[in-house]
């Protein structure tokens, strides 16, 4: 009944071109030029959408219209199907897949398509295209052993936990199956210290490790650079000069000495950086000889044999 009368309309509108040359009251073919010109199109289907086409448009003045066949409003997709308007909805347009969309009038290529003896569909079954495999199923079974989707959504992939969803894989192992990495090492207190095949060594969300080796937020970092300069040169902590923004030197929260050594004592009186015998220029007695011997070591900063 719907295609005899979708053919009715279009003779309708065939004979109505041929009469009036092609033209309904102040209606045209073509482009007029008035002030208050509408442009029509034919709506095939009767769905209020018309189907932007040169030899079927009408342009119309002074408020009259075509005819009931016609629609100011165009870009009907599908002219011979009432059902389908101007909705381009991308989407998985078959029923058989697991994320069919109802909804969907363009083919995506998103199609998620159940394999016989590999792959299902997760149930309940939708109709909106937010359907997916069934997670416990394969993801491939092309090979002598089925393959998995791992905890980082990699078929095939080792990573069997992500416990803070950062991307990075805590572990690769979990022999009991209880959902945790397995434990390595222990205190003496029994908490663990290790993991086994462990790959993430922070396991909060947001932490990283900082240069001091602990899991922290970027924001308690602890950073290390040439000088203590903030945004400088990245350094090791102990390496010389090198200095975190407090001014210590290394992770145990010690400073540089005179010398520039990281957590070292003081030379020792009479000594200098170099542990050799020393005595300081401007405390050798005026008119002396100028030269720092023993003689003025004991005078300037007692006798060094005897510290």
């Amino acid at each position: 009944m719907q295609k005899v009368t979708q053919y009715l309309r279009l003779l309708l509108a065939f004979f109505a071109a041929l009469f009036f040359n092609a033209s309904w009251g102040q209606c045209t073919a073509t482009s007029t030029g008035c002030e208050d010109e509408v442009i029509y199109y034919f709506d095939v289907d009767g769905d209020g959408y018309g189907v932007d086409d040169a030899e079927w448009n009408r342009y119309c003045c002074s408020g009259t219209t075509p005819s009931e066949m016609y629609t100011t409003v165009s870009g009907d997709i599908r002219p011979h199907n009432p059902a389908i308007t101007t909705a381009l909805v991308e989407g998985c347009t078959f029923s058989e897949a697991c994320n069919y969309k109802a909804s969907a009038t363009i083919y995506d290529g998103s199609c998620l398509f159940p394999i016989p003896g590999c792959r299902s569909c997760a149930l309940p079954l939708t109709t909106d295209g937010t359907g997916t495999y069934n997670p416990d199923d394969p993801c491939d079974c092309s090979g002598d052993v089925d393959l998995y989707i791992d905890a980082l959504g990699y078929c095939g992939g080792d990573c069997v936990i992500d416990a803070d969803g950062d991307g990075m894989c805590d572990c690769t192992t979990d022999a009991d199956g209880d959902g945790q990495c397995d434990c390595e090492t222990t205190d003496d207190s029994g908490n663990c210290l290790t993991y086994v095949d462990q790959v993430d060594p922070c396991w909060v969300a947001g932490e990283s490790l900082d240069d001091c080796g602990d899991c922290t937020t970027s924001a308690a970092a602890r950073t290390f650079t040439v000088d203590g300069i903030a945004g400088g040169v990245p350094c090791f902590p102990g390496d010389p000069n090198c200095l975190d923004a407090s001014g210590k030197c290394n992770c145990e929260d010690e400073e540089l000495n005179s010398c520039g050594d990281c957590g070292a004592p003081e030379p020792a009186p009479g000594f200098d950086c170099d542990d050799a015998i020393s005595c300081l220029s401007d405390t050798i007695p005026a008119g002396g000889n100028q030269i720092c011997d023993l003689e003025d070591i004991k005078a300037t900063r007692g006798d060094p044999m005897k510290l």
